[in-house]
């Protein structure tokens, strides 16, 4: 699938929060990229998103501010803080 902001191809991966996330496409191993050809129905069986093992395309796109959503100025609720990782080391 091409991302709507910038053209790039990603795939979509389920958080621990059971959201999805895209992933840029060239980021992913071998066996992922076989599960995504072999497997039918991904959107009702996803793989887990890795933190560490794949880049989450909002880190490269360009345009992703034009994606996320906006936050509820009155909202009382944290985001939980998410792990650190140096996305440097996949180029």
């Amino acid at each position: 699938m091409k991302c709507r902001g910038c053209g790039k191809e990603v795939l979509f991966f389920i958080t621990k929060n059971k959201k999805m996330i895209p992933v840029d496409a060239d980021s992913i191993s071998e066996m992922d990229k076989h599960h995504f050809i072999t497997t039918p129905n991904l959107d009702k069986n996803p793989l887990p998103f890795r933190y560490g093992e794949h880049r989450p395309h909002f880190l490269t796109c360009p345009n992703a501010d034009k994606f996320r959503k906006k936050k509820n100025e009155n909202s009382t609720q944290q985001e939980e803080p998410r792990p650190s990782t140096d996305y440097s080391l996949f180029g």
